[in-house]
């Protein structure tokens, strides 16, 4: 019983990896080949991409401000039903996680963590490459160190407040 009622929620997927991994192809691939190309995937870099989805104007001093954005964009959605919303960032710390885990305890959502292989599969090298440069190594590297794994949804839940590190 217990099963049927979780999958008869909307889900909210929070993925995680390194720059490079993957995440956006996953993202997309969970909403084609599960969905039928419906729902949302919200990522916090889309505030700097351009029209043509070209990522143009990163600027890391806005980054608090797009991660608000993202958040909001996700809870219109969680509050509108939308099915699945998929949240498209590294959450690389279980605090960056916590906002989206509490929205969706609170409209009534299925949550599912997937991480990528490929953040531990290849080098970081290979990750930096995938992202043409445009993520520092020596930022991926730190992020590998600072990686916070999780068991559960209460690791999450348990986090101090979100904010960047």
């Amino acid at each position: 019983m217990m099963c049927r009622q979780r999958y008869n929620r909307p889900h909210l997927y929070i993925l995680r990896g390194l720059p490079g991994s993957r995440k956006s192809e996953l993202a997309r691939k969970i909403l084609d080949e599960k969905y039928g190309g419906h729902g949302a995937i919200f990522s916090t870099d889309d505030y700097f991409k351009n029209a043509s989805g070209v990522m143009v104007n990163f600027d890391e001093s806005e980054l608090d401000y797009a991660h608000g954005i993202n958040i909001m964009n996700a809870k219109r959605a969680m509050r509108d039903g939308i099915n699945p919303v998929i949240i498209d960032n590294t959450n690389i710390f279980r605090s960056e996680m916590k906002p989206y885990v509490k929205l969706g305890l609170r409209y009534g959502y299925h949550i599912r963590f997937r991480f990528l292989k490929d953040s531990w599969k290849v080098s970081v090298e290979t990750l930096h490459r995938r992202t043409n440069g445009k993520v520092p190594l020596e930022k991926m590297i730190k992020m590998k160190k600072n990686y916070e794994f999780i068991n559960d949804i209460f690791d999450v839940l348990r986090s101090r407040s979100w904010r960047r590190k």
